[in-house]
């Protein structure tokens, strides 16, 4: 293979280097099964949030040109309405 041809195959499968921020009360699931880099083009880190928490957003990351894509984060789930006027019914009396 010519090193002009090699060269640009290695500039286009640019490896990620770095992992997508482990979020708040979050995990990473990678497609590799690997938590280390580096990370091949096509990798995949997927969004999985601990209970009772929710994904907000992407909820999966994809590895090219060397960067995984934005990941969404977890957040708690919205207050049931009904659910806070008893606790704050409680507290007051």
């Amino acid at each position: 293979m010519p090193i002009g041809v090699l060269h640009e195959n290695l500039l286009n499968d640019n490896p990620c280097l770095q992992a997508p921020s482990r979020p708040i009360e979050g995990e990473l699931k990678f497609s590799t099964m690997s938590t280390t880099g580096p990370w091949s083009t096509g990798t995949t880190a997927e969004l999985i949030c601990k209970l009772p928490y929710i994904s907000q957003g992407e909820i999966k990351s994809i590895c090219s040109n060397g960067i995984f894509s934005p990941l969404g984060n977890c957040i708690l789930p919205p207050a049931n309405n009904n659910l806070a006027t008893i606790t704050q019914m409680d507290k007051i009396q």
